[in-house]
């Protein structure tokens, strides 16, 4: 049992969380009552402009943009650190996910960031 690969370890546990946070992000029910939703505010040129320089699609700028947005403060954080997070995102959710509507809340993009600072801290 001492024969372990840890060398992976770091990848798997990003995986874990990218993956938790899309099955949570599923069970969130956007549609049913939107009227009690609080709506986010979207309107960041940096973080928008940010995306478009690292070449995502446009469902992984949705993602990145969410991210970036409640990131203004942190100098700690890579812009390619939440590139990496939202494709894995992407990746891992329906085809047809429109993530603006997913993140159009503030309780969708407090778990999202929940999410994302676990990731981080992997």
């Amino acid at each position: 049992m001492k024969d372990i690969n840890l060398t992976r370890r770091a990848t798997m546990r990003g995986l874990l969380v990218a993956g938790g946070s899309c099955v949570a992000l599923s069970q969130v029910n956007v549609w049913a009552q939107p009227s009690q939703n609080l709506s986010a505010h979207r309107n960041s040129k940096e973080a928008i402009e940010a995306s478009q320089q690292l070449e995502l699609t446009t469902p992984e700028q949705d993602v990145f943009v969410a991210i970036k947005q409640n990131l203004v403060h942190s100098k700690k954080v890579k812009d390619e650190q939440i590139a990496d997070f939202a494709k894995k995102i992407v990746e891992r959710s329906p085809k047809d996910t429109d993530f603006k509507a997913v993140f159009a809340n503030l309780h969708q993009e407090f778990q999202l960031m929940d999410y994302f600072i676990r990731y981080i801290h992997a």
